[in-house]
Order: C-alpha cells, then sequence, then structure tokens
C-alpha cells in the first residue's frame, strides 16, 4: 500500500522551502500570504503549507499581486 504521507510531502511545500524557492525570507512570505498576495497556503494543523503546482505558476506569471494566478 503506498503512502500517502511521502506523496503529499512531494507535492506541498512548507514556509522554508517556499521561501527559498521564491527567493525571498520567511518573514516575507508570511507577510505575502497575510495581505493575500501570491498563492494561497493551506493549513495543515497548526503550520502553512504551499501547493508546489500553484507556486509554479505564480512564479510563471511573474509573481503577480492578488490570489492565484
Amino acid at each position: 500500500m503506498p503512502d500517502r504521507t511521502s506523496d503529499l510531502s512531494r507535492l506541498l511545500l512548507d514556509a522554508k522551502e517556499t521561501a527559498h524557492r521564491v527567493g525571498i525570507s520567511i518573514r516575507t512570505l508570511r507577510r505575502l500570504a497575510d495581505a493575500g498576495h501570491g498563492p494561497r497556503p493551506l493549513r495543515v494543523g497548526r503550520c502553512l503549507r504551499w501547493r508546489i503546482t500553484d507556486l509554479d505558476a505564480w512564479i510563471a506569471a511573474g509573481c503577480p499581486k492578488g490570489g492565484k494566478p
């Protein structure tokens, strides 16, 4: 039986990985998320996670302000 946890870990990034991928600090990432800019994070328990597909689409669109591209 496949391990769904490991499958999800490949689809979602934590704040550190997301900030690194975009080239910004974690603090800036959190400010963007709080302001509603960039792809919306998912709440997993008490943690925020970003979908890789949403993040890549946002980067490809030139990181526009606002929600999903």
